[in-house]
């Protein structure tokens, strides 16, 4: 700060020396006052704006809700039509809020323990589960092949060698052949296996 004050009067004297000699005071004066002025102004730049009353705190406030405030029940009215045929078969709502829970509009899961020892069955639960989470939001008791794959690996019951024929042994439950990456939607009897396992993970 002071170098930068000695620079200025230093322009200031190369300033003053080119007015005539009876003004040459005068002008140091007036050029002096204008840069202790400047100096002033640039101490305090945003110093005596005003601020809104407990901007900050409203704003921290906010993100907090957004982080913890979006996790929701689902609601009757969350569910598609034919998602909604399940609490004909004797599914309830409760049960399904027992299986996943609503966050920032997607359905997430509420369990953890697929209450299995075998990897054959935890991967077929994942895939009429996953069925079920498309359903509430699209109607279609579906699921992606290679999706369950992802989700076998999270949960750890992700069998590399068996992935195939574990779908293939349980072909009843399922309209289509299973292949890499392909949606495979559940048959009747696939949706009726369905509501045990939602039975079973929710009570």
């Amino acid at each position: 700060m002071l170098e930068k004050i000695e620079a200025e009067i230093k322009k200031v004297l190369e300033i003053v020396k080119l007015c005539p000699a009876n003004l040459q005071e005068k002008c140091f004066e007036i050029l002096l006052t204008s840069i202790i002025s400047n100096q002033e102004k640039s101490k305090s730049p945003t110093k005596d704006l005003p601020q809104k009353p407990n901007e900050s705190k409203i704003d921290n406030s906010k993100a907090v809700d957004d982080e913890h405030g979006n996790q929701q029940e689902i609601k009757l009215a969350d569910l598609h039509l034919k998602a909604k045929k399940l609490l004909d078969q004797g599914v309830t709502l409760d049960e399904i809020n027992n299986i996943f829970y609503k966050e920032g509009g997607e359905y997430k899961p509420v369990f953890d323990d697929l209450k299995s020892s075998k990897m054959s069955e935890s991967q077929i639960k994942l895939a009429l589960l996953e069925s079920l989470r498309n359903a509430i939001q699209t109607g279609e008791f579906k699921f992606n092949t290679e999706f369950i794959r992802q989700q076998c690996d999270a949960y750890k019951c992700f069998d590399s060698a068996n992935f195939a024929s574990n779908f293939k042994k349980q072909k009843g439950l399922f309209n289509e052949e299973y292949k890499m990456g392909i949606y495979i939607s559940l048959s009747s009897e696939g949706k009726k296996e369905l509501i045990k396992i939602i039975k079973q993970l929710a009570n």
